[in-house]
């Protein structure tokens, strides 16, 4: 590996503005390796970085964007699940989801005869439990040149469970209820379907099952909302992350859905919900002091059972919240409830879009955008 690193540090040096260097030209067959530390690589979501300069993805979202006019692009890749897909989306193409195997593998990305730039996006499609993503490095053959995209100037971070990580946005709501990980679609989720709309770029921080102070079963002892929105990586004893390496015009909490769980019995207290939603709210405002903060209830929480009305409490409890932090960046979002459909409760592809678009019409009031 250590001659490609020097290969690598080359190119780098070589290709550092696109619009005034020329293409390093490379014989066909020879491979130049491109780790996931170069600069060149846009960093989208949360990734963390091991000693060998590998890349460790988590949450949905998480991976790199760059342009290359390679003739072939490969990457080595794998993940610690048995069903964990990527997303792989070039030019203004469908996004390919992609199967990964959990030993490393090589997967074909890009191939083409003639050296047209082309806009590559590889982000994790997953969610964390479906397993931690590794990508060890990229490889290019042929004519190269790796660079920056030029990148929204609006940034975002959605807070959230399995809806905000787009579980069933992989969905039009027609298929069987086979249900598996493909279902799973990072591209069709709300959050990133928002952040298209808003010419933003944004951060999905998000795990299923999980809440503000519970997960969906009761359990208070798993990592819920303000303890992975903490860490680089969903998972207990994983490196912290560093929120100011993303600078947050705006932040979305949806967080309440898997508390207000019905299979779990009584629906949170007051006391029990409300202060350590203000102590995580104040968090937020401290790591973020440029950005509006909006607080939600989410779209699948409802008032189907009248002894427990989640949408009704819930809604209450955000207002108390909003009132008590008493802050002008706070603003609260009443979401319409999304069913989801027969096969399953999280809402599907269509819906997500509705979604994105009754929440991009609040965020542009709000932000003035």
């Amino acid at each position: 590996m250590k001659y490609a690193s020097y290969i690598l540090l080359l190119s780098s040096l070589i290709l550092i503005d696109l619009s005034h260097a020329e293409p390093t030209k490379m014989p066909q067959q020879i491979a130049n390796v491109v780790l996931p530390t170069n600069s060149e690589l846009h960093r989208l979501g949360r990734i963390h970085f091991l000693q060998d300069q590998s890349a460790i993805l988590s949450y949905p979202g998480s991976g790199f964007q760059f342009q290359t006019n390679a003739t072939s692009l490969s990457v080595i890749v794998h993940s610690s699940g048995e069903e964990s897909y990527m997303a792989l989306r070039i030019d203004n193409e469908k996004p390919r989801k992609i199967l990964l195997s959990s030993k490393p593998q090589e997967y074909l990305l890009l191939t083409q005869e003639q050296a047209s730039f082309r806009r590559i996006e590889f982000v994790h499609n997953s969610e964390s439990w479906h397993g931690k993503v590794t990508i060890k490095h990229f490889v290019v053959k042929g004519e190269i040149a790796l660079a920056q995209q030029d990148t929204p100037k609006r940034n975002i971070v959605f807070i959230g469970d399995s809806v905000t990580c787009g579980e069933g946005a992989g969905r039009e709501g027609n298929q069987d209820c086979n249900k598996n990980n493909s279902w799973w679609s990072v591209h069709q989720s709300y959050g990133w379907l928002t952040g298209e709309a808003l010419k933003a770029e944004v951060q999905l921080v998000c795990y299923g099952g999980r809440g503000l102070i519970r997960s969906w079963d009761g359990r208070t002892n798993e990592l819920n909302g303000p303890d992975f929105y903490e860490l680089s990586i969903a998972e207990h004893g994983a490196p912290p992350w560093n929120h100011s390496s993303f600078s947050a015009d705006a932040v979305v909490v949806s967080l309440g859905t898997n508390d207000f769980n019905l299979g779990i019995g009584a629906l949170p207290t007051e006391q029990e919900f409300v202060p350590p939603y203000i102590a995580f709210l104040k968090k937020i405002l401290a790591d973020y002091p440029q950005a509006q903060v909006i607080i939600t209830e989410g779209s699948i929480v409802n008032d189907g059972d009248p002894s427990r009305p989640q949408k009704t409490v819930l809604r209450r409890y955000l207002s108390l919240i909003q009132n008590q932090v008493n802050s002008k960046r706070v603003h609260t979002f009443n979401a319409s409830y999304f069913p989801g459909d027969k096969c399953d409760g999280h809402p599907t592809g269509p819906q997500h879009k509705k979604m994105s678009e009754e929440l991009a019409t609040f965020l542009k009031q709000k932000m003035h955008w």
